[in-house]
Formats: structure tokens, sequence, C-alpha cells
């Protein structure tokens, strides 16, 4: 199959997959270490508010999400075309895999290592996601680099600021206009992407699936998380603030 009939994305798609359901079993083995039920001060917790079951849930939809993606490409032909392009050179294969690594890896040690451990958790999964879908559905445009370009840039920051000692602590005023300023970020990339691809219908539609896509489910798993399975979020912050009385209130109602 040649590489003109088969887009590129869909190629991608096919190596994209194979890493992400690799470190999806890795992150399920590991996961499967930690403790489902124990006794503490003499209380026995339950299997629902035990620490593995957020890494349990998300490791194993991320094997399903892959596995989807894999046949995705499988469908397209882009798992063809992609065995196909094994017969480049050593080289070229090299800079072309290193290149998507570095970018991938990069992207999602941003939001593992700088945005979760310091910002409020919908808000940086809310941008994570978008960057990252933009990054896969509108590539070829100039906002997918710029915006994972942003990312990378924003998790590093705040990871050399948590290095530097100059993190706010959770639930503190200073936290709460970090927690503001992702949410700008979020709002700015998406202002950023529109502004670029509304000329292009498809790509426009694309846009807006990302974007409502990264919004919703940052919102769902923050609520599942926070008040279905009374999970605590990594960090909770001024979206989960706002979440609270709105809830409480609902609960109230019902």
């Amino acid at each position: 199959m040649s590489e003109i009939s088969v887009p590129p994305l869909r190629k991608a798609d096919f190596w994209s997959s194979l890493v992400l359901i690799a470190v999806s079993v890795a992150m399920l083995l590991q996961t499967l270490t930690f403790p489902l039920r124990g006794t503490y001060a003499g209380v026995r917790n339950a299997w629902y508010v035990s620490p593995a079951l957020f890494p349990l849930i998300v490791s194993a939809m991320l094997i399903l999400l892959g596995l989807g993606l894999l046949a995705r490409s499988v469908r397209a032909g882009g798992a063809a075309a992609a065995l196909d392009d094994l017969r480049r050179s050593p080289a070229e294969r090299f800079i072309r895999a290193s290149a998507a690594f570095w970018i991938v890896g990069g992207a999602i040690g941003a939001y593992v290592y700088g945005f979760i451990p310091y910002v409020d958790f919908v808000a940086a999964t809310a941008l994570f996601l978008f960057c990252f879908t933009c990054g896969f559905h509108l590539a070829g445009t100039r906002a997918a680099p710029t915006l994972l370009a942003a990312l990378i840039a924003g998790g590093l920051v705040l990871l050399a600021g948590a290095l530097a000692g100059l993190m706010p602590g959770p639930r503190t005023t200073a936290a709460y206009v970090l927690d503001g300023a992702v949410w700008a970020a979020f709002v700015l990339a998406a202002v950023f992407v529109f502004s670029a691809t509304y000329r292009v219908g498809e790509i426009r539609r694309r846009s807006w699936h990302c974007f409502w896509t990264s919004l919703l489910t940052a919102f769902l798993l923050g609520a599942i998380f926070k008040y279905g399975l009374l999970v605590p979020l990594p960090r909770e912050g001024v979206t989960v603030a706002l979440m609270d009385p709105v809830f409480y209130a609902l609960r109230a109602l019902l």
C-alpha cells in the first residue's frame, strides 16, 4: 500500500497504539502489586477506597483505547503502511521514531510530573487532553506542534518551580491563582486552535471534537472518582472547590 493512499496519521496510530498498550500493561502490572484491601489503625478499608483503584481503572481504560486505536489503524491500512516503512534505512527510521517518541513521551511526562502533582487535576487533565488530542487529530497544521511544545514547556516550568521550592501549598490563594492560570491556558489554546482551523470544515470539526472531549472527560473523571468512588484526586484545587457546593446542593435536592 502506498504512502499516498494512507494518511500519515493512520501510520502514527499504529506505532502509538503499540506504545500505549505496552506502557498501560506495565502500569497495570505494577498497580496489581498495590493492596486492594487493608486494615489501617484498626479500620478495614473497602476495595473502593483502595489506592490501587484509580490506576487500575486508568490503565485498563488506556489498554482498551490502545486496542481501539490499533484496530482503527489496521482497518485504514495504516498498520501495513507502517510495516512497509521498516524497509527504510535504519538511520531514517531512527530519526522518525525518535522524534515521535520524544514528543509523545515529553507530553505525557509534562502531564504526570509537571502538572498532576501541583495543579488542579481537572484543569491539568483538560489542558493535557486538548493539547494531546489536537497533536494527533490536527497533525499537519501549525496548531499541533505549537500546542505540544507549549504543554511540554509548561510542565518543565512547573517542575522547575517545584524543585526550587516555589510551588504553593494545596487549597491556598496562590494555588487557586495557579489553577486559574492553567484554565486560562486551556482557553487560550482553544482560541488559538479555532483561529487556526476555522477556514477548513473538516479540521474545524476535529477541533471542536477535541475541545469537548477533553473538557467533558476531565470533569467526568474528576466527578466519578471524587464523588462516586470517593477516591481523592491527586490535586484538588479551584475546580474541585467549585464542584463541591454544586454536588452537595444536588445531593440535598435528591
